[in-house]
């Protein structure tokens, strides 16, 4: 059950600056912050003097996909936690104690989207896998014709990481 006193009522604009109210439920499993760790105080500096959280590459594992002759793929990215504040220490030590936070709603209003998290055994990580598989061995004909869902592919791509596995950080 919803706790009211914990609805929101926010406004969100597109860019024809059409106003949607939006009825956002604080989730009591996550906190109203999203927070960005990084392991050096150089990059947080570089945040607040540019106003701006400029990502940077990332390279991946996607063996978990199945996908053949893909293993590794780089994403621009920013990641961004909404663990509550007393659970952040083991995340820090993984990422870094220095950090940001920023409220939750306003990265609502900007777009920001949660990744998802693929079971390997699910028909959705099957699915997707079969499909990217078949886009890349695509003809020059058939490539331009179904551009658009190989762009959908890739973003969905960018958005979805394993749930469990091996996970790069700091080449180790």
């Amino acid at each position: 059950m919803i706790n009211m006193k914990e609805i929101e009522v926010i406004q969100l604009e597109d860019d024809s600056q059409l106003k949607t109210e939006v009825i956002f439920a604080r989730p009591e499993q996550s906190a109203n912050v999203l927070f960005n760790f990084m392991s050096k105080l150089d990059y947080l500096k570089t945040i607040l003097l540019n106003k701006a959280v400029i990502p940077r590459y990332y390279e991946e594992t996607v063996e978990y996909l199945d996908i053949e002759g893909l293993k590794r793929i780089a994403f621009p990215m920013t990641c961004f936690c909404d663990i509550h504040l007393n659970k952040l220490v083991p995340h820090m030590e993984f990422y870094g104690s220095f950090g940001i936070g920023l409220n939750k709603e306003w990265g609502i209003n900007e777009g920001i989207q949660p990744i998802h998290y693929i079971n390997n055994f699910s028909y959705l990580r099957n699915d997707f896998s079969s499909i990217f598989s078949n886009s890349l061995s695509t003809s020059d004909e058939e490539r331009e014709y179904i551009q658009s869902y190989n762009n959908y592919l890739l973003i969905n791509l960018v958005f979805m990481k394993p749930l469990d596995g091996i996970m790069l950080r700091n080449e180790k």
